[in-house]
C-alpha cells in the first residue's frame, strides 16, 4: 500500500490451526479466497479515507508473499532495536 507518506505495508496473519481450524489450510497470501483478498484491500484503502485531510489518495500496491513479510518484519525490528529506548 502506498499513500502520500510513501509506502505503508500491510501483514495479513491468520491464526493457526490449532487456535482456529479454519484457517488450516490457508499457508500463503493465494491460499485466500480472492473475495477475502478484495475485502481486505478494500478495509485498507477505505480506513484512511476517515483523515481526508491526511490522505488524498491510497494504492494497493499488490500481494507480496511470506519471504516478503518476513523481510519487512525483520526491517521493523532491525529499525526498533536501533532507536534509544
Amino acid at each position: 500500500m502506498e499513500d502520500e507518506a510513501g509506502i505503508d505495508n500491510k501483514i495479513v496473519a491468520v491464526p493457526s490451526e490449532k487456535v482456529d481450524p479454519r484457517f488450516g489450510e490457508i499457508k500463503k497470501t493465494e491460499d485466500l479466497d480472492e473475495h477475502l483478498k478484495k475485502e481486505i484491500e478494500t478495509f485498507f484503502a477505505d480506513y484512511k479515507k476517515l483523515e481526508k485531510e491526511k490522505y488524498k489518495f491510497v494504492k494497493i500496491k499488490g500481494w507480496g508473499g511470506i519471504d516478503k513479510a518476513k523481510e519487512i518484519i525483520k526491517k521493523a525490528v532491525e529499525k526498533y532495536a536501533g532507536k534509544d529506548k
